[in-house]
């Protein structure tokens, strides 16, 4: 029920956005340069990407720790680590697709190094990494999306599989060695665990958030130290134990926020969809079809977010998303006034024609 109730506060957020707020617009494609700048970005990111994450995380927990949770090398930075997957996923992606042989070279061998040592951190975030290679292909390569498609939802499937199987191992402790020792000592038992692993996973939404809602260690200290980008690691360090179901199971998102009243999970609700509508005209404006389709895949992975992890990791992820909404409006801003001060037009009022404003462009409609 209270999955509903958000879900539908959302739309309803979604809605007034898109009626009242924002007329719609033109769409203008321009995913070329998008995927220029995304290769130029992957070449000098890939690499420090996946290093930073192992530096953070610590090298020796992704092969052999005694418990699923690590003693972070570097724990000032804890709360970077999904943010650094997420960018590490991505540039190593796009490196991968490039039409340089070198690149791609790198990128798949950055790829797989990736998927391993997410691997051993049996983290749900090994599930990502084939949708966002996908989300990047479809940014590099034009034919056999749909064929494509289907392969990466299913490897993504299976490999969420692993990772939900992997950490209710107990053999002995957590990390890449263990995982697969448990995998070649009974193959048959641990991979018919895997199969339907995801599909329970998901359905353990409801009851995990009346479980959160109906906690009383939720307080509006840790509702401040869940949405404030401002709070230190030591703060979350301190009450997040206390927001667990178990050990493997932290709160969900949606019902933290209805542990501190119906008032704060509806206006929250409210806020998020028409953020959503604001990011996906956004990103289709922007980058057309394939920055609808990268918009969409975030919102999916938020509300994935809100059903099944804590209320700080959600926030983080919006915070991560409305940078990136602030950084495009602004880079659009400045090139609307760049045209207007050169005297031509608006792009958006002249249909994308790339040569209107110029005398060719009048000589093209006059004809």
């Amino acid at each position: 029920m209270f999955i509903i109730v958000f879900a539908c506060a959302m739309q309803v957020g979604v809605a007034l956005y898109s009626m009242l707020l924002s007329p719609a617009k033109p769409i203008r494609d321009v995913s070329a340069p998008a995927q220029a700048l995304a290769l130029r970005l992957a070449r000098w990111s890939a690499l420090p990407a996946v290093v930073a994450f192992v530096v953070v995380y610590g090298a020796e927990n992704f092969l052999e720790r005694p418990a699923y949770q690590p003693e972070y090398a570097v724990g000032a930075l804890a709360t970077l680590v999904g943010p650094f997957i997420l960018a590490s996923a991505f540039f190593t992606s796009v490196l991968s697709l490039s039409p340089e042989r070198r690149d791609r070279r790198v990128g798949l061998l950055l790829l797989v190094l990736l998927a391993l040592l997410l691997a051993g951190t049996a983290s749900r975030q090994l599930g990502l990494l084939a949708i966002v290679w996908y989300l990047a292909y479809l940014l590099s390569v034009k034919h056999h999306r749909v064929t494509v498609g289907i392969a990466s939802a299913t490897i993504a499937y299976f490999s969420l599989a692993f990772a939900i199987s992997a950490r209710g191992t107990r053999v002995n402790g957590h990390g890449f060695f263990p995982y697969m020792q448990a995998l070649v000592a009974d193959p048959v038992q641990f991979l018919s665990q895997s199969f339907w692993s995801p599909v329970l996973n998901v359905l353990s939404a409801a009851p995990i958030t009346d479980l959160s809602a109906g906690s009383d260690r939720v307080s509006a200290e840790s509702f401040w130290v869940s949405v404030s980008p401002f709070s230190s690691s030591a703060e979350w360090a301190g009450i997040s134990p206390s927001l667990r179901v178990h050990e493997f199971i932290p709160f969900s998102a949606i019902g933290e926020l209805f542990a501190l009243g119906p008032g704060v999970a509806l206006g929250t609700a409210f806020a998020i969809g028409a953020f959503f509508a604001l990011l996906l005209r956004t990103m289709a404006r922007t980058a057309g079809d394939v920055g609808l389709l990268v918009g969409g895949a975030s919102v999916l992975y938020v509300a994935v977010l809100l059903l099944q992890y804590n209320l700080r990791s959600s926030m983080r992820m919006l915070g991560l998303l409305a940078s990136i909404v602030v950084i495009v409006l602004w880079i659009l801003a400045g090139s609307k006034r760049t045209r207007s001060r050169s005297g031509l037009a608006p792009r958006d009022e002249l249909n994308d024609d790339p040569l209107a404003g110029t005398e060719t462009a009048s000589v093209k409609r006059s004809s």
